[in-house]
């Protein structure tokens, strides 16, 4: 079996189950992945809550709510490195109102930063944003699997090469319970 590297974009397939009405257990979602794959290092990118984002859900929170928040999701993050991840997180942005933090800059610097260092990759997200990237991978020798919800970027399904997974495939194995 080839090394593999798994990059989960977080929020992408978050966003996805949510809106499905399921939540993805990432413990098992990496314990479920390395059943298929023999993956090296898996990392996943998550934003962390600041004041203004977590007032845009909860406009009255109360500081001493928002520091337990916020340690909560540091207690999570450990969770998750003790699961076998290396996170990577970064501070939520707010803007118009909305909360936002992209990490494709992160993922593709990772991506390409590690190149030497396995055979396979393994992207979890449908983030049509990354064809140019898995392109790039393909391009210098890399195996390529994407992991997404089923509405992924079309674009991005048909450069899987037929090595793309559902996460709705997968839920009985990755769902939170």
């Amino acid at each position: 079996m080839s090394k593999a590297f798994l990059f989960v974009d977080e929020a992408n397939l978050y966003i996805a189950a949510r809106n499905k009405g399921w939540k993805i257990d990432w413990v098992r979602f990496l314990s479920h992945v390395n059943t298929q794959f023999d993956i090296a290092e898996a990392f996943l990118y998550e934003g962390e809550p600041t004041e203004s984002s977590i007032r845009i859900g909860r406009p009255t929170a109360t500081d001493i709510e928002i520091a337990g928040e916020k340690k909560r999701k540091t207690k999570y993050f450990e969770k998750l490195r003790n699961a076998g991840y290396t996170v990577r997180h970064k501070p939520v942005s707010t803007i118009n109102g909305r909360n936002k933090c992209n990490f494709d800059v992160e993922i593709a610097v990772d991506s390409i930063d590690r190149l030497n260092d396995y055979d396979t990759c393994v992207l979890a997200s449908g983030d049509g944003d990354f064809i140019r990237l898995v392109k790039y991978l393909r391009g210098k020798g890399k195996e390529i699997h994407i992991i997404g919800p089923k509405k992924s970027s079309k674009e991005l399904k048909k450069e899987a090469r037929g090595n793309f997974k559902s996460i709705r495939g997968m839920r009985s194995h990755i769902k939170k319970s």
